[in-house]
């Protein structure tokens, strides 16, 4: 299910700076070692600002980590509705 949503995002093809680390994650791991990886968090960006992480009980959370200085970038919640959209759709096509 991660690996579909991933590819999701990679389709999309509003996140080109993204799209290395994504791809990268996409083709090295299956569903369950997404699901390990991404529960621990992984940065998505070439400058290890944004960190994504995945939890089956709340989804997909992105974050920047110079929120602190910047607050929440607008690219994360762009990435989040995308990636979570896709996810409650195949939750809703396995009923």
């Amino acid at each position: 299910m991660i690996k579909e949503c991933l590819k999701e995002m990679l389709d999309n093809k509003s996140f080109p700076e993204f799209e290395q680390k994504v791809k990268s994650l996409y083709e090295s791991f299956d569903n369950n070692q997404l699901e390990y990886v991404m529960s621990r968090g992984v940065t998505i960006d070439q400058y290890s600002f944004v960190y994504l992480t995945y939890d089956k009980r709340v989804g997909f959370r992105c974050t920047n980590m110079n929120q602190n200085n910047v607050g929440k970038l607008p690219i994360c919640n762009q990435v989040e509705k995308v990636l979570n959209n896709k996810l409650v759709d195949l939750i809703n096509a396995k009923k």
